[in-house]
């Protein structure tokens, strides 16, 4: 089947494996306008998590930019966890915001739902998501 252009494929790129048991991933800009999968099932064992971490500003990320995440959990038990890298060490750090929040921070969501994140500035992404935790 031909590829639609309102289609949104999967990202081709794999995600780590950490040593807490948890995916991670870094955003490329071969990222964009394409969607990450949490990965979980019975065929991971204890994997459970992702951790999306937002490149600092200067990867080369155009304004516009829009990535996919996606959390397909009916249990309520698995988050994918939004941080910006470079977040806990110092100033050099993209931003992420949630909509009704006045901070930047590292956000997290679970259940079975898609979420957006966009770049709206060479240094600011919106995480569109419901019920988003603050993780900071």
């Amino acid at each position: 089947m031909d590829h639609n252009p309102s289609d949104i494929p999967q990202s081709n790129q794999n995600l780590q494996l950490n040593d807490q048991l948890n995916w991670n991933i870094t955003l490329t800009p071969g990222d964009r306008g394409k969607f990450i999968k949490n990965k979980h099932s019975p065929d991971y064992g204890n994997v459970a998590n992702l951790t999306v971490y937002v490149p600092q500003s200067s990867e080369e990320f155009p304004v516009g930019s829009i990535i996919t995440l996606i959390n397909f959990d009916n249990s309520n038990t698995y988050t994918i966890r939004v941080e910006p890298v470079g977040y806990f060490e110092g100033p050099n750090y993209s931003r992420v915001w949630v909509a009704g929040q006045t901070n930047n921070s590292v956000w997290s969501f679970k259940g079975i739902q898609t979420a957006t994140l966009m770049k709206v500035s060479p240094d600011d992404w919106i995480l569109t998501a419901n019920d988003v935790v603050n993780e900071d």
